[in-house]
């Protein structure tokens, strides 16, 4: 049959449809790794590295029938939860973080070098806007102390970069101050006491995240159970890659947009791949109606000449999936860039690349393709044998009735304009020249003069035997002044 259905195509339909499968196939297969990159990619922990377990409070709004609303700043838990979770069995320790703004106003000569805003020495910069922290959340950040001891009151604090006993100037919290270092670290951002993070962050009482520990033998899985038994599902417990996502709430209003605008789009040329291919496909029946009505005089079923047509599509199809899919991954990479420098894409957010788009966008072109082949060829199949010869000597010799009806409206619309001079022939020495008559050189029926036109034309108060007044909407209306008489045309000289 494959034989068969290639012989009888022409060149046209197959080449309609081999372009209309690349192009959608590397649209789609872009689009899919968009949406695949939403739905799976992960963000690395870069902070709370030591954490096994991280709870944080709800970003997302859920809203029926529609997608759930981020939250545009981070939702924060109350401190009493620390010691709530770090009652439960299975927790070593648990402690709240704090994220706040912080950074060392720069040129600030040391021993040890200048100190930068946000410079943590080998471990590189850290984020000014989430670069103030507490002390106690140092130990689950995977750094240490490497000279000093802890800050215990205001104006102390540890970061790296610096050296013991030097004054900083730091704002923080929006507020400039200086501030003695009393311990060095080898971790990234600026560290305070725990009462002096909880004023600057202006959150007193409440805390980011709570970060627990799992103990010696104890999972992560198994305290997050505990965990999730002990809140229920007023907050989110994550583990394992999850924990970036707690880090950065940023994520989660970029995973929603990078599932909703690539699918849509994705969507689109689908769509679009549908029409392009049926009206391809339906000329290349129409040029093969002689074949398929001798295949139904000898015997061949509407199945076959269906399944016939749906295999050249097919072809063609299967010759226009792997080409699409390398340029779909291509498109994908320009994507990506393009969504990142548009802020829609955060940069620490990754994109997903495996098989999984390109076999979507496979399996649902493939659907495409096949109903846009059983669609061209119903009529086809469906006309009885000797029907089927008869109209493939010519053209069907009686129109559709909707063609018909649009035609004669058509006509009826454009000849029904009489071009007629409304203007009185006799006019004063000094009163404006006539307009010029209604006529159809515009070319469109519906762009000419409406108040000539018959047969509307007496229901709209329009021409009349002696009429004075200028006729169609084109034309410009006289002024009259008080005294009756028409005012001169700035025209007539």
């Amino acid at each position: 049959m494959i034989r068969t259905a290639l012989a009888m195509s022409g060149l046209g339909g197959l080449v309609v449809a081999f372009f209309a499968v690349f192009g959608g196939m590397a649209l789609v297969t872009g689009t899919g790794v968009i949406v695949e990159s939403g739905l799976r990619s992960q963000v690395n922990s870069t902070r709370l590295t030591g954490a096994d377990v991280v709870v944080s409070a709800r970003q997302l709004v859920p809203r029926k029938e529609d997608l759930p609303v981020a939250l545009p700043e981070r939702a924060t838990l109350p401190s009493s939860i620390v010691d709530r979770l770090s009652r439960l069995p299975g927790v070593e320790s648990a402690v709240g973080d704090l994220s706040f703004p912080a950074a060392v106003v720069p040129g600030q000569p040391s021993t040890s070098g200048a100190v930068t805003p946000g410079t943590s020495g080998s471990t590189g910069p850290a984020d000014p806007a989430a670069a103030g922290h507490g002390w106690s959340s140092l130990a689950f950040s995977g750094g240490k102390a490497v000279e000093g001891a802890p800050p215990r009151r205001d104006g102390e604090l540890a970061m790296a970069g610096a050296r013991v006993g030097q004054e900083v100037r730091v704002v923080a919290g929006g507020r400039p101050g200086r501030y003695r270092v009393t311990a060095v670290i080898d971790a990234p951002g600026l560290y305070f006491a725990d009462s002096t993070a909880a004023e600057l962050s202006g959150r007193s009482g409440r805390v980011d995240l709570v970060a627990l520990r799992a103990g010696r033998g104890i999972t992560a899985q198994t305290v997050a159970a505990e965990a999730e038994r002990l809140l229920g599902d007023r907050y989110v417990i994550s583990t394992g890659g999850a924990r970036g996502d707690a880090e950065r709430p940023g994520t989660a209003a970029a995973r929603g947009m990078l599932i909703a605008l690539p699918a849509s789009i994705g969507g689109i040329s689908l769509i679009t791949v549908g029409f392009v291919i049926g009206g391809g496909l339906s000329l290349s029946v129409n040029r093969q109606r002689r074949d398929l009505a001798l295949l139904r005089a000898a015997g061949a079923t509407p199945r076959q000449v269906r399944r016939l047509v749906a295999v050249q599509g097919c072809v063609a199809a299967l010759a226009a999936l792997p080409p699409g899919a390398a340029l779909g991954y291509y498109l994908a990479a320009r994507l990506g860039e393009l969504l990142e420098g548009t802020g829609a894409l955060p940069p620490d957010l990754p994109l997903t690349y495996g098989p999984l788009p390109a076999v979507a966008a496979a399996v649902l072109l493939f659907g495409v393709v096949r109903l846009a082949a059983w669609t061209a060829s119903l009529k086809a199949s469906r006309m009885p044998p000797v029907s089927a010869v008869a109209e493939s000597k010519a053209e069907p010799r009686v129109p559709s009735r909707v063609r018909t009806g649009a035609a004669c409206c058509s006509c009826w619309s454009r000849w029904g304009c009489r071009p007629r001079r409304c203007w009185s022939a006799a006019r004063s020495p000094g009163s404006a020249p006539p307009p010029p008559p209604c006529s159809r050189s515009s070319g469109s029926p519906w762009r000419g003069p409406c108040w000539c036109r018959r047969p509307w034309g007496r229901w709209r108060g329009g021409c009349r035997p002696g009429c004075r007044r200028p006729c169609g909407w084109r034309s410009p209306t006289p002024t009259a002044t008080r005294s009756g008489r028409r005012a001169p045309s700035p025209l007539s000289a």
